[in-house]
């Protein structure tokens, strides 16, 4: 792993995944990995969001600049208001 890159555990429908992530990238380049690592790939990038605390993090600012580092643990979560 290089520098830039660090783990994040990605907890989808209750279990978790640990996802590589570059921090110079936009939060939203580990929903796909993420997805497919749980094998949910029936819905849009877009329809989900990652939390940190029960709070929704803005999937278009880097990584880095969030400040979250190696070993966090974020939920993937589908956006409210569209579960059906």
């Amino acid at each position: 792993m290089t520098t830039n890159q660090i783990d994040l555990n990605i907890i989808v429908n209750g279990k978790p995944f640990t996802v590589e992530a570059n921090i110079n990238e936009p939060l939203k380049a580990v929903i796909p990995k993420a997805l497919v690592a749980a094998g949910q790939q029936g819905r849009q990038n877009e329809d989900w969001q990652l939390k940190l605390n029960g709070n929704a993090l803005p999937l278009d600012a880097k990584i880095k600049d969030l400040g979250l580092t190696s070993g966090i643990t974020l939920f993937l979560t589908l956006e409210a208001g569209d579960l059906g």
